[in-house]
């Protein structure tokens, strides 16, 4: 199976910033609550390093089945497309849900950035799906998964930023 080194990587790096957070949240919460812009953050954060993680090991656990090569990325961008979809309906609603003034302290750039992260990821699960490019396989699946990390990081160094300065 081709990416299997790349997929562990990737839900090593979700773990380990699920955990980093996690221990930011316990100095972080010292200093009072969160707003609600950061409270948002952290919950993308959350979603986004812990889907990449079961997304990064779903592969790896669909080809213990037996499944292999196109069959197996195309099931796997389906179910991640779908999870994909879910995630970002329950952190759009929950940015919607946010009085104007809060949702302006998300920022335009900020905001702009993830759900473009969002689109890629989108776009390169859809392609695989469809065999866009060819038949489906790890590249873009792979890709999709750095996106997912990409939000996790957008959103941790903005949120960092916003409690140390």
């Amino acid at each position: 199976m081709t990416g299997r080194e790349e997929l562990a990587l990737i839900a090593e790096l979700g773990i380990a910033f699920a955990g980093f957070l996690a221990i930011f949240l316990i100095f972080a919460r010292r200093e009072g609550r969160f707003s609600p812009a950061d409270s948002l953050r952290v919950r993308s954060i959350i979603v986004s390093s812990l889907s990449a993680v079961f997304l990064a090991l779903l592969p790896l656990a669909i080809h213990l089945y037996g499944m292999e090569d196109a069959p197996l990325w195309r099931t796997s961008s389906i179910v991640a497309l779908t999870v994909g979809v879910l995630m970002s309906v329950h952190v759009g609603r929950k940015q919607y849900a946010l009085p104007p003034e809060d949702r302006a302290e998300v920022g335009f750039l900020h905001s702009n950035v993830a759900w473009g992260l969002v689109l890629v990821s989108g776009l390169l699960l859809a392609s695989n799906i469809l065999g866009v490019f060819r038949e489906p396989s790890a590249a873009p699946y792979i890709a999709s998964l750095i996106c997912a990390l990409g939000i996790a990081t957008s959103n941790f160094v903005t949120i960092a930023f916003h409690r140390l300065l």
